[in-house]
């Protein structure tokens, strides 16, 4: 698969499973005016960011995703290539999670899930690599002990979509 158009104007659909994850999305913040790329002379677009962590609970629960503006822009920044981005907002969201909790984990692992790619656009392929295994081992870790029914989810997410997701970013 081939990378997303970064100097593109219109967004890079990164992956078929966009669809499954378009539900979690919020977009009402539109897309920031460029992406991050560290290195590249780009520069982030932080007064763009961070009225958007305000909108992230103090208390992030897996029941409450729905209601958190942060984490599902996360997703949508993230959906449309905006990796650097979309790891700063779930930063925020990262924090607020119960330390020990599978939220807390599982944001850990979006969040390198995110970094991997970054670092794949970056050419950074070895780093990419070993940010991507790092980022299934914590996801896989999230799901450990929790009963798989048939919502199976945690945040909106399911075990088997994140882990289809990072193996086919595997380069």
């Amino acid at each position: 698969m081939s990378g997303p158009n970064l100097r593109g104007s219109s967004p890079a659909i990164i992956h078929p499973l966009t669809r499954s994850f378009t539900l979690l999305a919020d977009d009402r913040f539109g897309l920031p005016p460029g992406r991050h790329i560290p290195g590249s002379g780009s520069v982030p677009c932080l007064d763009f960011l961070r009225p958007i962590n305000e909108h992230c609970p103090f208390k992030v629960e897996s029941e409450n995703w729905g209601d958190n503006v942060a984490y599902r822009y996360g997703w949508f920044l993230f959906l449309n290539a905006y990796y650097w981005e979309s790891h700063e907002i779930w930063e925020t969201v990262w924090m607020r999670c119960a330390v020990n909790s599978k939220e807390r984990l599982l944001l850990k692992g979006i969040i390198q899930l995110a970094n991997s790619r970054l670092k794949a656009v970056q050419g950074k392929n070895n780093a990419a690599q070993k940010i991507l295994i790092q980022s299934r081992e914590l996801i896989e870790e999230a799901f450990r002990g929790s009963p798989e029914t048939d919502s199976g989810s945690i945040m909106g997410v399911k075990q088997y979509d994140l882990l289809e997701l990072n193996q086919d970013y595997a380069l």
